[in-house]
């Protein structure tokens, strides 16, 4: 088997055994091959990732985002500050990430302590200058990076790595020690998509402006250099100016962090002139798109990254435009956005090729969050890649079909792959399946996840379901939302659809139905709401309009007779369900605030959702303790002793 490696933009150090002393430390003036006894050669190569390592991307060398042009190169002892021995190399060619390159450090192994950790710094592309004796520790720390134009194709970035080792152990072998050089800036990505009868106006180009960013940074990621003063561009540019290209928007900045602060929080403006769907025209309209906001969704170390541009990261954003802005960008309108944040690095890809065919394909489970369009990457022995045997939710399809269109770059045996889908109107994800095949006949199968803004999955409970009059669904239904905006919310609007036999709409009220979709558009927030020390939701009139991003519910396993609000609070707190689909069991189950009910009562009402009979009762408690809910249209429950004070409840979980 033949094995081909891909690289992108490296940075490995080769130490052989060194001849020089420290005084010596002069740029080397022998050309690499020749030999140099037992120096210490610096290799430049690739970086190999865990396999278990979040989503990454390359920087792109057409925008000089692995352009390296100078290392310096610097070594202390563990836990010194002197500088042992420090060497600049100037590179000529300079290097655009690819292929290896070699330079020998003048020193010998007998300069460094027998069995001793000492720590290598490389700092590439810096501009300052550094005395031939090198910088003590405290004074590299202190090193500022070049100065960052951030509406600017930049000509290199300033990137730094580091690694601890032994360089004397008394053996003379050689060894290799990876150096991953990372970037000191940010990368802000911003894709604007038009939707809601929205579309650009034609020959008016969009224009942007970055607000609060850092132009200084630590040269190096340990640095303790302080930035105080952050800028704005000082006028509106055109999308497409600077590293901008391709309809995207790219801009640049140092670490900023306004967790404490929010008057220095990093934001864009841009005026994106529209025409809506009645054809009227707007050519000043501004819009605010935060760079990283993000709702906290428990994960560990997420908190940290919020509110803050952290180095070596590229914050990917998708905006959509489909809502009308304003005059004055001062009072410019927050839109919404899918983020993805990754890590701005580098990666190896490794492909096994039989003979001389192969069919690489970056991505092949791609997940769209709120998100219509993708692009992904294919390499290819041959240069007739083709995309065949689609399918949308199991269904196949041409090309187009379903306004599903996914396109690969022609003629060419590498090149990218985009996907467009409109975002699913049915509240359900989207299922795509495509195969990109070439001429060789090999093929690599690619799996594409789709999701609107709110959406509703399930999971298989292992319980069996214990409700009566036909209440045998074992589905525990989980909702999930992307985005904090329930503005665009329906009216329910499905009062006649077909029940099982022997029941009838015997209480359709959709002004009642309407009230819970008005009051979720103007009150309902997400965030997972409060619970006290039993793990119950909180009464407050501010929890109860809370919507958890990501909530499973009960399934019919769970469903309960009338009982008093006390009762059905006891009941979620002792409730226990075994989830059929990941093995586990849940025992922090909470009753649902009213916002939560309410919407899950509008869904199950809106004629395009295509999950029906998620609850059938007549009354269900929230977390409000002065009246049970009222359901607009159930199926069963007249009668008896159900009414506002006396309803069933189905418990809720919070998914963190």
């Amino acid at each position: 088997m033949k094995r081909n490696r891909l690289y992108i933009i490296p940075l490995m150090l080769l130490m052989l055994w060194g001849i020089t002393s420290c005084e010596n430390d002069s740029p080397a003036e022998q050309p690499a091959g020749t030999e140099a006894g037992s120096g210490i050669t610096l290799k430049l190569s690739i970086p190999r990732p865990a396999a278990s390592r979040a989503a990454e991307e390359p920087g792109e060398d057409a925008l000089n985002e692995n352009t390296i042009k100078t290392l310096d190169v610097f070594i202390y002892r563990e836990g010194a500050d002197e500088c042992l021995f420090y060497q600049h190399f100037s590179l000529t060619p300079e290097l655009t990430g690819t292929g290896e390159h070699r330079e020998t450090l003048n020193v010998e192994q007998e300069k460094f302590a027998l069995n001793t950790n000492h720590t290598i710094f490389v700092v590439a592309n810096s501009t300052e200058t550094i005395p031939s004796t090198g910088l003590s520790l405290t004074q590299l720390k202190a090193l500022p990076a070049s100065t960052l134009d951030a509406d600017k194709k930049q000509d290199a970035f300033a990137m730094d790595g580091q690694q601890t080792m032994v360089l004397n152990d008394g053996i003379i072998v050689n060894k290799e020690i990876p150096v991953i050089l990372k970037r000191a800036a940010a990368k802000i990505r911003i894709s604007l998509n038009y939707v809601n009868g929205y579309t650009p106006l034609e020959n008016n180009i969009p224009y942007k402006k970055l607000v609060n960013y850092a132009v200084d940074g630590a040269a190096i990621a340990q640095g303790t250099l302080v930035v105080s003063d952050l800028q704005s561009m000082s006028s509106f540019t055109e999308q497409n100016t600077g590293a901008g290209y391709n309809g995207q928007i790219i801009l640049y900045s140092y670490a900023n962090d306004w967790t404490k602060d929010t008057n220095r929080e990093t934001y864009v403006l841009i005026n994106v002139p529209v025409k809506n769907a009645e054809g009227t025209t707007t050519t000043q309209n501004y819009y605010r798109i935060p760079v990283n906001y993000r709702l906290p969704n428990g994960s560990t170390g997420q908190t940290e990254s919020l509110y803050k541009l952290e180095r070596n990261h590229l914050y990917d954003i998708q905006v959509n435009i489909d809502k009308k802005g304003d005059t004055d960008p001062h009072t410019a309108v927050t839109l919404d956005a899918a983020y993805t944040i990754q890590d701005w690095t580098t990666h190896e890809i490794l492909v096994s090729v039989e003979g001389i065919n192969f069919i690489y394909v970056k991505d092949t489970k791609i997940s769209m969050p709120n998100s219509t369009q993708y692009t992904t990457t294919f390499q290819s022995s041959t240069p007739d890649v083709e995309i065949s045997k689609i399918t949308v939710n199991g269904v196949t399809v041409a090309n187009g079909g379903k306004e599903v269109n996914i396109t690969a770059t022609p003629n060419a045996k590498s090149g990218t792959i985009s996907i467009t889908s409109p975002l699913p109107e049915n509240f359900l994800a989207k299922e795509i399946t495509f195969q990109v095949k070439n001429g060789a006949g090999l093929t690599q199968d690619v799996m594409v996840s789709q999701y609107p803004a709110l959406y509703i999955g399930s999971d298989i409970s292992a319980d069996a379901p214990g409700g009566s009059q036909g209440q045998n669904n074992t589905k525990m239904y989980i909702m999930n939302s992307f985005v904090a905006d329930f503005s665009t919310l329906p009216d329910p609007d499905e009062f006649d659809e077909a029940f099982d036999s022997g029941f009838t709409h015997y209480a359709p009220d959709p002004v009642l139905g309407a009230s819970y979709a008005a009051y979720i558009r103007n009150n309902a927030v997400l965030g997972y709401p409060l619970t006290d020390s039993d793990g119950a939701s909180i009464d407050t009139e501010e929890n109860n309009r809370r919507i958890s991003p990501h909530m499973m519910l009960a399934s019919q396993h769970g469903t309960t007779t009338a009982a008093t609000y006390a009762a059905s609070r006891i009941k979620c707190r002792d409730y226990v369900e075994k989830d059929a689909t990941t093995g586990e069991t849940y025992s922090d189950w909470r009753m649902p605030t009213k916002a939560e009910i309410y919407l899950i009562d509008i869904l199950q009402n809106v004629k395009v959702c295509e999950v029906k009979q998620i609850l059938e009762g007549q009354y269900y408690w929230s977390a409000d303790a002065e009246s049970s809910v009222r359901f607009m249209d159930p199926r069963v429950g007249q009668g008896g002793n159900s009414g506002s004070l006396y309803a069933s409840v189905r418990c809720v979980r919070d998914i963190r």
